[in-house]
């Protein structure tokens, strides 16, 4: 499993962080701890589109009823349904603050891993 790395200076950004203040410490030392803690996880397939009607995909075996996944499927058919977790041992990690701020700023690392922009593997 590859390492994963934070951008503090964007996460900074994201929380309206001032470089260099007390708040800037404590969320890089957070940081540096999730980065510890933390072992996020990611798993994804290739599958193929098996059939369509105006309001259902049905890929690798499995009935998607959604009209705009369809429409948004038309000319597609490969697909790679993925799914990721900041991973149990950030989740405990995180359940450990009892700092409201840290916190809340633990729950925004754990979000910015599962969504970026902010993280470099």
């Amino acid at each position: 499993m590859r390492p994963f790395q934070l951008d503090a200076a964007l996460l900074r950004k994201k929380l309206h962080i001032k470089e260099g203040s007390h708040h800037a410490e404590e969320l890089d030392d957070l940081i540096q701890a999730a980065q510890t803690a933390g072992k996020p996880k990611a798993l994804y397939k290739e599958a193929f589109i098996e059939s369509r009607t105006d309001d259902t995909v049905t890929v690798d075996g499995i009935t998607f009823k959604s009209r705009i996944l369809r429409v948004n499927l038309e000319n597609v058919y490969r697909v790679f349904p993925y799914a990721v977790t900041c991973g149990l041992e950030l989740e405990e990690w995180s359940k450990k603050i009892t700092d409201f701020l840290q916190g809340f700023w633990a729950e925004e690392i754990k979000e910015t891993i599962l969504y970026g922009p902010g993280i470099i593997s």
